[in-house]
């Protein structure tokens, strides 16, 4: 009975030892990729990581990330400033329509066989 034991022990330590194996290799993994997607983060997040568990880094960092605009890496785009306004084209503009109604209180008012 005991030799039935021993195999028994021995069979669950060699699956206990390829457990620790799998989980070694899969914290370190996870350890890759916090630390690649801390590299993305500002400082005040970073911050917010401190004294969590991986898992929760994790999370953390994935959702601040998701959050982040497409494309932008953590930043947002800058826009072009306003243009400055066009000098000569409102003024035209109104010195055309002082124009056009100046002409149409005239005799040569295109639309005054219209109005009759």
């Amino acid at each position: 009975m005991a030799r039935k034991h021993e195999g028994r022990a021995a069979e669950l330590d060699g699956k206990l030892n390829a457990a620790t194996a799998d989980l070694e290799r899969a914290t370190a993994l996870i350890n890759g990729l916090l630390e690649s997607k801390k590299k993305g983060l500002p400082e005040s997040v970073a911050k917010l990581l401190e004294g969590r568990s991986i898992f929760e880094q994790l999370e953390i960092a994935d959702a601040f990330l998701a959050a982040q605009p497409a494309g932008s890496g953590g930043r947002t785009a800058s826009t072009n400033p306003t243009p400055s306004p066009q000098t000569g084209g409102a003024q035209d503009f109104v010195r055309q329509a002082i124009e056009r109604q100046h002409t149409r209180a005239t005799a040569k008012d295109p639309y005054e066989a219209m109005r009759r």
